[in-house]
């Protein structure tokens, strides 16, 4: 009986222990992205993030629509993932422009 009571400690310590050992590394690692984020912005260089079906685009924490009005979203089509090409390199300061005549974009 006694035995029994020990292996059931044993197995409630070891649980708890990975339980709080994987938010321990849930906490690192939530730190360690924040930071590198903050890493990027002060040298700089933007953070954009864009989700697959969302209309908005996040460029260092502000939150905007991707193509306003239209409704754009990135998508995933033949396992690619497209992007609206014109809203990333605007966000991060570049111009596009489109020559009719040779159909060429250029970024």
């Amino acid at each position: 009986m006694r035995s029994l009571n020990i292996k059931k400690s044993m197995v409630f310590v070891i649980v708890i222990a990975l339980i709080c050992g994987a938010f321990g590394i849930f906490a690192w690692h939530s730190d360690q992205t924040s930071h590198s984020n903050k890493v990027f912005a002060e040298n700089g260089e933007q953070i954009l993030t864009l989700q697959i079906g969302n209309p908005n685009m996040t460029i260092n924490g502000v939150s905007q629509e991707i193509d306003p009005g239209t409704g754009t979203v990135p998508i995933v089509l033949n396992d690619r993932t497209m992007l609206p090409v014109r809203a990333v390199i605007e966000a991060v300061g570049g111009t596009v422009s489109w020559d009719e005549n040779t159909q060429t974009a250029t970024l």
